[in-house]
């Protein structure tokens, strides 16, 4: 009776257990087991420990970070970034330096793009060691740093926010233009933006103190396969960058065209409606962006480009809303009747296909 009673339990079990199975379907079994989006891999892990030193390395006068150059495949494919001193195959070392940096920045950022080359006579205010005034007022009016001083802007961001800055001055001037005068986002300072961006990507990026970097290595990003190419963080810098220009220009547009017409008045966009644009900027970087699952630099940019475009897009369709909002209205009520119209024939369709299968036979 007893072997009986444990018989028949375990059939009941049994069939519970099957029911229970098939009730669940297998793709949200799986769920449980599959990750949805793949793991850092060795490169990719590489280069974030990378940016994480440079994140949490202060900026000092003097700062010397020095490495042997072994002409390595992983040594090949950075020695073009920013951070490192020129001269990496010559001298086979791989320096990381403040003062080298610093004057690259002012160079590049603060002298050169004003000087009048005509003249053949270019002063740098380079002293005899050669490194740059400190203080000078060319750091805040050309550069858009906060004080004569830089070295205490580069607090959160650390070398990395610096590097980011010079491969701004270096290879992306055409979007360092739009911070300076008759630029469509001269009302933002171009230096701390840019150290702000750096931070933003260094948070989507998981390279704070606060996030132990076992946890950012074993996190899920849709962009991370992107990030084997040491090239993601300079373009995603760039990009983002330019997408919150556009955000100063959208938000001017819709100040001075689109809220006016409506009766609004508001002033244009200032430096104090900086954290207004930084959010923006920040919920597109990161959901529209790199929340597309980037694979390739090339695909980062080119998602940039339909991103633009539809961000115009929309900007248009609220200024044609707000210019004739009655049209407007009556076009969106054309456009709901006729979906329903559309939706109304699919069914009607449908449903003379599946007709006869319903049909009631006389007896």
């Amino acid at each position: 009776l007893n072997s009986f009673g444990l018989s028949a339990a375990s059939t009941a079990i049994g069939n519970s257990s099957r029911l229970i199975g098939n009730l669940l379907p297998k793709a949200s079994l799986q769920g449980f087991t599959q990750r949805k989006y793949a793991l850092p891999d060795k490169t990719v892990a590489s280069q974030v420990l990378m940016y994480r030193q440079l994140l949490h390395t202060k900026c000092r006068s003097g700062l010397r970070l020095s490495r042997a150059y072994q002409a390595t495949e992983a040594q090949k494919s950075v020695m073009h970034m920013p951070w490192w001193e020129q001269g990496i195959e010559e001298s086979g070392k791989m320096v990381i330096s403040y003062d080298n940096l610093i004057v690259r920045l002012w160079m590049n950022g603060a002298i050169m793009p004003f000087a009048d080359l005509t003249s053949g006579d270019v002063d740098t205010m380079i002293d005899e060691k050669g490194l740059p005034p400190i203080p000078h007022e060319y750091w805040v009016k050309r550069l858009g740093f906060q004080t004569p001083d830089p070295v205490t802007d580069f607090r959160s961001g650390g070398v990395l926010s610096l590097a980011m800055m010079v491969h701004m001055v270096e290879s992306s001037m055409t979007t360092v233009q739009r911070f300076q005068k008759c630029g469509d986002a001269e009302v933002l300072p171009f230096g701390i933006t840019c150290i702000n961006v750096t931070d933003m990507m260094a948070k989507f990026l998981m390279l704070a103190k606060s996030v132990d970097k076992m946890d950012a290595l074993l996190s899920q990003k849709p962009f991370w396969r992107m990030f084997a190419d040491p090239n993601a963080i300079l373009a995603s810098q760039e990009i983002a960058m330019n997408m919150l220009c556009d955000v100063v220009v959208e938000m001017n547009h819709e100040r001075c065209n689109i809220l006016k017409t409506q009766g609004e008045t508001q002033e244009p966009v200032t430096v104090f409606d900086f954290a207004e644009i930084l959010k923006k900027t920040e919920e597109r970087v990161q959901y529209d962006l790199l929340g597309a699952g980037p694979k390739t630099v090339d695909e980062m940019k080119s998602i940039a480009n339909r991103l633009k475009l539809k961000y115009k897009t929309a900007l248009e369709a609220r200024e044609a809303a707000a210019l004739n909002p009655q049209n407007f209205g009556e076009k969106t009520m054309t456009g709901a009747k006729d979906a329903v119209t559309g939706a109304k024939s699919v069914a009607v369709n449908v449903f003379e296909k599946i007709k006869p299968s319903f049909a009631v036979r006389k007896n």
